[in-house]
């Protein structure tokens, strides 16, 4: 349904990019995979996981990880997205203020807390408290991420924000890496 809303998606460009930089990638294959929104399971607040198709998608993601792990190859992923979308470019003319640009930043820090701690639930709920008013287009590929892989945790290792005062318009960024936790 969301395809056409693809249409002019650069996320896997500056990937493709980025893999072409670093001298052991450069010959990466790449997978690109795009998560349309979970609209239906913010509204009404259940688990994405209990909708058929992501289910079925999280669980195959997992089994062909798996198959080509057993078979020696190296798999990595790159969710290449951005967080919140905030002002007038998107919709909402509420004037940004110092305090509003704030809010936003400690509400995406609330979320990407989430994925810190690899609560894909805590996640969701987290955005489905306001219908993810801020925009926030990580959240399908994070939680896809998170139910397919729920060993892995997180770290936040960078966060800003790309104000234009003129234009009244906030986007929201981060830097994580994701790992495997380790049990003791």
């Amino acid at each position: 349904d969301e395809q056409f809303a693809h249409k002019h998606e650069h996320s896997i460009e500056f990937v493709a990019v980025f893999l072409q930089f670093l001298k052991q990638f450069k010959n990466a294959k790449i997978v690109p995979i795009i998560c349309g929104g979970f609209f239906k399971e913010l509204r009404s607040g259940k688990s994405p996981s209990e909708n058929p198709e992501i289910a079925q998608f999280v669980e195959a993601l997992r089994d062909v990880v798996s198959t080509h792990e057993a078979a020696g190859k190296r798999i990595g992923f790159i969710a290449s997205v951005d967080g919140a979308h905030v002002g007038s470019r998107f919709g909402n003319d509420e004037v940004l203020t110092p305090q509003k640009l704030k809010d936003i930043e400690m509400r995406d820090l609330q979320f990407l807390h989430c994925i810190e701690n690899g609560d894909k639930d805590a996640l969701h709920t987290e955005l489905s408290k306001d219908d993810n008013a801020r925009n926030v287009d990580a959240h399908p590929a994070a939680y896809t991420l998170l139910a397919a892989f729920p060993e892995l945790r997180g770290q936040l290792l960078d966060y800003d924000q790309a104000f234009d005062a003129a234009a009244n318009s906030v986007v929201s960024f981060a830097a994580m890496a994701l790992y495997q936790a380790i049990e003791n």
